[in-house]
């Protein structure tokens, strides 16, 4: 369930899984803390959060994304876990 935050938008909390080595980078690019490393995989688990006024815009999810995290969004192995987010 997505937090709404009252004024006509959402807190979406996004699953972001990036390959342990290039978690700092991200987490420093992104001012966000590691949540938990994944048992038995090379991923790190991350949580970055945004505000949207539209459920389910995936679109816009990878957009910010591009944004934010600048030329790392094509150098670093990554990806969004859409089952474990909330959007």
């Amino acid at each position: 369930m997505l937090t709404s935050n009252g004024y006509g938008s959402f807190l979406q909390e996004i699953v972001l899984l990036v390959a342990a080595r290039d978690h700092v980078a991200v987490c420093r690019q992104l001012g966000i803390a590691p949540e938990r490393c994944r048992a038995d995989t090379p991923w790190v688990e991350l949580i970055y959060n945004r505000r949207s006024s539209h459920r389910k815009d995936d679109e816009c999810v990878v957009l910010d994304l591009r944004i934010e995290l600048g030329e790392l969004f094509e150098t670093i192995d990554w990806q969004i876990d859409w089952d474990a987010s909330k959007y």
